[in-house]
């Protein structure tokens, strides 16, 4: 295997990885934002309160993005 084509397939991975991971983790991040800001704002400290809505929000994510991977 020539060293180029090697680096080419690993790059190709990693942008179709990206590609694959970015939709969950950006619903999973943006969740998690918006469960902080209200605990804050409550001065509720359960860290496992956020735990459901960001699982619930990352399989809807990965529901409505598999058709493009």
């Amino acid at each position: 295997m020539d060293i180029q084509l090697a680096i080419d397939l690993t790059r190709q991975a990693l942008e179709l990885a990206f590609i694959i991971l970015a939709p969950p983790i950006i619903a999973n991040f943006t969740v998690g934002l918006i469960f902080s800001i209200l605990q804050t704002s409550t001065q509720i400290n359960e860290m496992t309160l956020t735990f459901i809505p960001k699982i619930i929000a990352t399989l809807v994510a990965l529901f409505i993005s598999a058709p493009w991977a």
